[in-house]
């Protein structure tokens, strides 16, 4: 591949306006100062930019996920808890008053009974997990989701100015039609 530097940036500067010739100008500057003028060094750097913010993204949602699953998980052992003492008061019921107790309750009689379909799958086999436990894991989780998105943030910030720099690095060398070509090739 050529060289940013190879190519005769004269004729290329001269049919630019102003603003795209400080454009140029700073990602040349910048395309320098990171030693990325070879096209090839420069299409590595952003595959590799690439493939950081896309390993910094799956890590943002598979912590996310998991924050979701801890919360689902506090919200099924809390409806659990609040719900057996009603079972517990209907087991030592009998006859009519057990009958009368169920339709009175019929509503935490539903609620338990899904709460125990989901901690099957969610915790199968497992003692309950106490609120506070769930609650300081879901604090971690969250100070490491935020160090996470953080990261993100950071390597999409350089792929971003990487791509730009690439487009940019494209097109001065290869030009951009002047708008006349344009309107001729719309024709």
């Amino acid at each position: 591949r050529d060289c940013l530097l190879s190519r005769g940036l004269g004729d290329v500067y001269k049919r630019q306006s102003l603003h795209n010739l400080k454009q140029m100008a700073a990602t040349h500057n910048f395309l320098m100062e990171n030693e990325l003028l070879d096209l090839d060094k420069l299409d590595a750097a952003v595959e590799s930019s690439r493939k950081a913010l896309s390993e910094a993204r799956e890590s943002l949602r598979g912590i996310e996920q998991t924050i979701a699953d801890k919360k689902n998980l506090r919200k099924v052992v809390s409806d659990y808890r609040r719900t057996r003492p009603t079972i517990e008061e209907h087991k030592k019921l009998k006859g009519k008053k057990a009958e009368t107790y169920y339709r009175a309750n019929e509503a935490d009689f539903i609620i338990y009974e899904a709460t125990l379909r989901q901690l099957k799958v969610l915790a199968p086999g497992k003692k309950l997990p106490a609120i506070s436990k769930l609650n300081t894991e879901i604090e971690a989780l969250i100070s490491e989701k935020n160090a996470a998105y953080n990261t993100y943030r950071t390597a999409k910030a350089e792929y971003e100015q990487l791509a730009t720099a690439k487009r940019n690095a494209e097109q001065i060398l290869h030009g951009t039609p002047s708008r006349q070509k344009k309107h001729e090739q719309e024709r």
